[in-house]
């Protein structure tokens, strides 16, 4: 049976069923979480669409340019992405097909293969960095620099935060 008092704090505009002193629960939080996170892939892939790429190569790409000059292991980028070695994979052969990177094997283990960014994943990162960030600053506008801020440290803090499954 779940608890039916676990609330959270809530800021925006009051719900017209719910006076603005009461708290959200769990759930509608949640919901808001998915809300805003579903808006910013969005934003995000129409202007990525310019620049034929998805929202996940994009971040692939920025991994890469990230990592030392010899490149990175698909191990390690998925690691980064929080996505599978099948899915690095895959995001990562899409991106050589598209000349946006490169993949150098070793010679001792051709299973082991590294990314590396092209000169032209490089200028369309770059120019699609751009182009993502004027679309965030119009879209963002609105909420105080103080504000995404402190979204960010938070954003970031529970990305790196460990879940303990209960069993």
């Amino acid at each position: 049976m779940l608890p039916k008092n676990i609330t959270v704090v809530v800021g925006g505009p009051e719900s017209p069923n719910r006076p603005s002193y009461q708290l959200a629960s769990v759930n509608e939080r949640c919901k808001d979480i998915m809300r805003g996170d579903k808006s910013l892939h969005s934003l995000a892939n129409r202007e990525l669409k310019r620049y034929k790429l998805n929202f996940m190569q994009w971040l692939m790409l920025g991994v890469i340019d990230r990592g030392p000059d010899t490149g990175l292991s698909v191990t390690n980028v998925a690691d980064q992405l929080g996505i599978s070695l099948g899915q690095a994979s895959t995001l990562g052969s899409s991106l050589v097909v598209a000349k946006l990177a490169r993949q150098r094997t070793q010679l001792s283990d051709h299973r082991n293969r590294h990314l590396l960014l092209s000169a032209r994943g490089r200028v369309v990162l770059e120019n699609s960095d751009t182009a993502v960030s004027a679309s965030f600053d119009v879209w963002l506008k609105t909420i105080p620099k103080q504000q995404l801020t402190f979204y960010h440290r938070v954003s970031k803090a529970l990305a790196h935060q460990k879940v303990d499954v209960l069993k």
